[in-house]
C-alpha cells in the first residue's frame, strides 16, 4: 500500500469520526430542544399558554354524600394515573358536584401534567424535579380529599346540569376535550329523578321542551370523548344503575359522541 493510499485511507476515517461527532451533537441537540420543558407556572401550565396541548381533561367528582374509602382510593389513582401517564402540558380541570346550588358548582383546582422528573430535571436538576413532582402528587391528593367532603347532606343530584355547566366553562374547547364523570349517574333533579328506580328511556325524556333546551346547552360535539367510572353507591336508586348507564349512553350520542368509555383503572388515553 503506497504512502498516498494510506494517507487518503487516514483522511477518510477522520472525516467519517468527524461526521459521527457532528451528528451525535446534533442529535443531542435536537433532543435537548424538544424534551427541554417550556417555563412552567406554580399549576405546571406552560407561562405561554400558546404551548399548552389542545386536548383538555375535565374530572367531575359527584359527591352528593361522602365518598367511601374505596371510592375516594378510585379517584386519587385515575388522577394520579393522568399526572404519570399523560403527555406533559395537558390541561387537567377538577369539578365537585357538592352543592345543592349550581350557580356555586366551579373548576376547585386547574392544572397540568407535569412533565416527567427526568425531563423536568433539565430544568430543575433530577433531586428538585423529583421533589417538585412529589409536591404535586400531594397537591392532587389534597384537592380531592377536600373535595370528597360536601358542604352539607344533599338532597338533589344535578350531574346533567353540572356537564351543561362544565362545558360552559372558559377552558372547554368543544371538539378537543375530555370529560371523566365519577359518579353513581343517579340523577335527581327537577329534570329527571332516577332514585326512583324509573329511568325513562332518553328518546321518551328527551321530547320534553326543557329537557331539549338543558341538553342543547352542553357544549359537546365529535371529537369530544367521555369517560364514565360509575362507583357504587348506597344512595336511594341503587336499583336504577344499570338503566342509568344507557341512558347516559345516549344523551352522550345525541350529542355527537360516538363511543363512551366505562372503566375506573385509569385515564383513557387517545
Amino acid at each position: 500500500m503506497t504512502y498516498l493510499h494510506k494517507k487518503q485511507m487516514a483522511e477518510s476515517k477522520a472525516k467519517r469520526f468527524l461526521y459521527i461527532v457532528l451528528g451525535i451533537a446534533a442529535l443531542l441537540a435536537v433532543m435537548f430542544w424538544i424534551i427541554v420543558p417550556p417555563s412552567l407556572d406554580e399549576n405546571f401550565c406552560p407561562v405561554e399558554k400558546s404551548k399548552i396541548k389542545p386536548h383538555r381533561f375535565f374530572m367531575m367528582i359527584d359527591i352528593t354524600s361522602d365518598l367511601t374509602n374505596q371510592n375516594k382510593k378510585i379517584v386519587n389513582n385515575m388522577a394520579l394515573d393522568w399526572i404519570s401517564g399523560g403527555p406533559s402540558s395537558q390541561m387537567l380541570s377538577i369539578y365537585s358536584l357538592n352543592t345543592s346550588n349550581i350557580k356555586d358548582f366551579e373548576d376547585i383546582d386547574t392544572i397540568c401534567s407535569p412533565p416527567n422528573s427526568f425531563v423536568l430535571g433539565f430544568s430543575y436538576g433530577q433531586q428538585k424535579a423529583s421533589q417538585r413532582i412529589n409536591e404535586f402528587k400531594s397537591r392532587i391528593r389534597k384537592v380531592i380529599d377536600n373535595a370528597s367532603r360536601p358542604s352539607s347532606q344533599l338532597t338533589n343530584s344535578k350531574i346533567l346540569e353540572s356537564v351543561s355547566q362544565i362545558t360552559n366553562g372558559p377552558n372547554w374547547v368543544p371538539g378537543s376535550s375530555r370529560l371523566i364523570m365519577i359518579s353513581d349517574l343517579i340523577e335527581k333533579s327537577n329534570f329527571a329523578d332516577f332514585y326512583s328506580g324509573n329511568v325513562p328511556a332518553f328518546n321518551d325524556w328527551i321530547s320534553r321542551k326543557d329537557n331539549q333546551g338543558l341538553v342543547n346547552s352542553i357544549q359537546m360535539g365529535k371529537g369530544d370523548r367521555v369517560q364514565i367510572c360509575q362507583v357504587l353507591t348506597e344512595r336511594p336508586g341503587y336499583q336504577a344503575r344499570e338503566q342509568s348507564k344507557q341512558f347516559w349512553i345516549d344523551l352522550f350520542a345525541y350529542k355527537g359522541i360516538s363511543e363512551v368509555i366505562f372503566a375506573c383503572n385509569g385515564v383513557a388515553r387517545d
